[in-house]
């Protein structure tokens, strides 16, 4: 079995048979997973319509495939929070198979999500900063092959991850699973947090040097907004873990139930964000759900025939 602490940089949520049954004097744990299983609930409604308008509905950009699969990667790891909670009221072993898969599954969708978050930030900067460029030396489906790449290179890790640190035989100090945990953390905690507080800071100073000639986009407020809600409820639990490795473990499921509620409000608070913004100065208009969504991804102000010729690239 996978220990608890190698699994940082993330939270064991694979583990449910090793949880006890809720006790008469555990009602504030049975009250958090109530509202968990609420939350995952809404998560769930709000990540599958999410995909569906992004994949029938609203019109594709390339900014929107990143996050149709943001959102796809999201709604994997939000069914196995919602399966995890309906097993800690009645635990039950797994078969050694179907742990593997809830195992990978998770690591893949929590890799999978960040990318995706970085690859649009990237992508927003170019195209922000530099927009003739950017649509003149963009090669066509670019979108779809980054797509596959992201995909791929988290699979690549997750199953690296996964075999070094659920297999016996890898004991020598190269191949130690704490070693393989502090580079994946490395690699996706600091490289994003790099990325992202760069290109964000550009584009903050220059839409203030822009202002009021230039306001930005409901985009930008949206990705913005993730952002901030990505530094709020995830790289805190990253933080802890990662500290995890210098602190004598000590396992507390006070905490460690708080983490899975964070963790839970992050990933399923995306698409309401993304309705928020869409919806903001808008509500006296009678529109659809989808309206107020595609109007907070929208990345454009006037050039729509930009937005069509993407459209036809990635289709």
């Amino acid at each position: 079995m996978i220990s608890r602490k190698n699994l940082s940089p993330h939270i064991d949520y694979g583990s449910v048979e090793s949880m006890s049954p809720p006790q008469d004097g555990d009602k504030s744990h049975i009250l958090l997973a109530i509202l968990g299983l609420l939350t995952c609930a809404l998560g769930i409604i709000g990540n599958g319509m999410l995909i569906y308008l992004l994949s029938c509905r609203i019109n594709k950009t390339c900014l929107t495939m990143y996050l149709l699969n943001m959102s796809i990667a999201d709604l994997i790891i939000i069914v196995n929070y919602f399966i995890d909670i309906i097993f800690y009221f009645r635990p039950t072993q797994f078969p050694s198979l179907i742990s593997s898969l809830r195992y990978i599954s998770n690591f893949l969708g929590n890799d999978a999500s960040i990318y995706f978050l970085t690859v649009i930030t990237v992508e927003r900067y170019f195209m922000f900063f530099f927009p003739v460029c950017y649509h003149s030396h963009r090669p066509k489906l670019f979108t779809a092959l980054m797509c596959s790449i992201l995909w791929a290179l988290s699979l690549g890790i997750t199953l690296l991850e996964y075999f070094i640190c659920g297999s016996a035989q890898f004991t020598n100090e190269i191949f130690n699973c704490d070693t393989i945990a502090i580079l994946h953390f490395i690699c996706n905690f600091m490289s994003f947090i790099a990325v992202v507080v760069f290109s964000i800071v550009a584009h903050l100073t220059r839409i203030q040097r822009q202002l009021p000639r230039n306001f930005p986009t409901r985009f930008d407020v949206s990705i913005m907004a993730t952002i901030v809600w990505t530094l709020v409820f995830w790289a805190p639990i990253r933080i802890v873990n990662f500290l995890q490795f210098w602190i004598p473990p000590t396992y507390r499921p006070d905490l460690f139930v708080v983490f899975v509620l964070f963790e839970m409000i992050y990933r399923n608070g995306r698409p309401y964000i993304y309705l928020l913004v869409g919806w903001w100065k808008n509500q006296e208009q009678q529109r659809s759900i989808h309206v107020f969504i595609e109007s907070a991804l929208k990345h454009t102000k006037e050039n729509k025939s930009k937005g069509t010729q993407e459209d036809k690239e990635l289709a």
